[in-house]
């Protein structure tokens, strides 16, 4: 639910023409790689269900006058089959494929959209200290697009390490640094545990994380805990 209250709040940002949501494809991570089935048949899956959840059923999906479209979109799978193709002779399950590599294939078949990149207060720390792949490349590619949404009681916390990106990149010294836009105060924003939606096989408690319709899809889907029932 608050992936898709963030959604709504940027589609009324009169800067953005098109809110991407980007389902993962395949993990960075091997712990997830082997938690979530990677067959094509299950990512169909969960595309549909991200679609139900945003309220489009394709990329092609309507707005609301005055705010920008909001498009559940396959990209990552796009992007981690061309890195396949540009990987002959390595095998698909060995293929690392991360946001720098989208923002790649972005750039590449889309040269004249300017994107921006949406991150929660967790992600923007992790992306801050170097742990994702090719920050560097990601800090050359969003520069100044970058936008941080923080929930009640951590904006102090973003602030300050936004703060201290200002003053690396202004420095003009060694490394990489990622200035960016806080957003404060989303509506709808709330604490909702993605692990507990993925692990409970309380139907009510479900309806309560992710809605009646996204639950209605998971349980008849068999999807998460519910394929063990």
């Amino acid at each position: 639910m608050g992936h898709v209250a963030i959604a709504k709040y940027l589609s009324t940002c009169t800067m953005f023409n098109e809110v991407r949501i980007m389902p993962v494809y395949r993990h960075m991570y091997g712990e997830k790689r082997r938690r979530v089935e990677d067959e094509e048949g299950a990512w169909n899956t969960k595309l549909e269900m991200c679609r139900l959840a945003f309220g489009t059923s394709s990329e092609d999906g309507p707005s609301s006058e005055g705010a920008a479209k909001v498009v559940v979109s396959d990209v990552e799978r796009r992007a981690f089959l061309r890195q396949a193709e540009l990987n002959p002779g390595r095998p698909k399950e060995e293929l690392r494929v991360g946001t720098a590599d989208v923002l790649d294939y972005l750039v590449g078949t889309e040269p004249e959209a300017t994107f921006h990149l949406c991150l929660g207060a967790d992600t923007y720390v992790d992306l801050c200290g170097g742990k994702w792949k090719r920050c560097s490349d990601i800090a050359d590619m969003v520069r100044g697009r970058v936008h941080v949404v923080t929930r009640a009681g951590f904006e102090r916390e973003i602030e300050g390490l936004v703060e201290a990106q200002i003053a690396l990149e202004a420095g003009g010294g060694g490394g990489f640094s990622m200035p960016a836009t806080v957003h404060k105060g989303v509506e709808g924003l709330g604490d909702v545990s993605s692990s507990e939606a993925r692990q409970t096989q309380d139907v009510d408690r479900l309806e309560e994380l992710v809605g009646r319709k996204v639950a209605e899809f998971i349980v008849e889907k068999k999807m998460y805990a519910f394929k063990e029932i």
